[in-house]
């Protein structure tokens, strides 16, 4: 009701602006008009925000929100008659402009990466890599090698915290 009075008045302000043309009525009507987007913009956002609460539990309904605020509407799509190639020509059979399509996509990577410049000095990855000469490699061992060392260990009194023979 209050959102309903306040368009009346900004009518009556676009009125009085319409009759006299002053910079004085212009700046009112401006000014009312602003503040009244803003009410309104603000209400909307209050009202959505309600409704989604009250619906946060019913997926369905929240999508039919949603969409209806993003004013989604089932559409068919169309298509322009032509698409450019690379070479701005025309191309208007479906299989060329998929050939086309294909083309572009193939090939925009490696276009994009001969665009960046390496510096001369840059390190390759070669270089990059720090070899250790203190570093180890260890083979893959089976459990089966496992059991056959163990065999050949020679047998103790002692025991470890398992009571396991060591």
């Amino acid at each position: 009701e209050g959102l309903l009075k306040a368009c009346k008045k900004k009518m009556v302000f676009y009125e009085k602006f319409i009759k006299h043309r002053t910079s004085e009525n212009e700046d009112n009507y401006k000014k009312y008009k602003n503040k009244l987007s803003t009410a309104i913009r603000i209400r909307k956002k209050q009202y959505y925000d309600e409704i989604l609460d009250k619906n946060r539990n019913d997926t369905r309904r929240t999508w039919k929100i949603l969409n209806n605020i993003i004013q989604k509407r089932m559409t068919t799509l169309e298509w322009p008659n032509y698409f450019l190639n690379s070479s701005n020509h025309k191309v208007n059979d479906l299989i060329n402009i998929v050939e086309e399509f294909n083309k572009f996509f193939v090939s925009v990577g490696p276009s994009l990466a001969n665009e960046i410049a390496v510096p001369p000095d840059a390190d390759t990855f070669n270089n990059l890599i720090n070899s250790n000469i203190n570093s180890m490699f260890l083979h893959e061992i089976s459990e089966t090698d496992v059991v056959n060392t163990v065999r050949k260990f020679k047998n103790k009194k002692s025991t470890d915290i398992n009571e396991i023979d060591m």
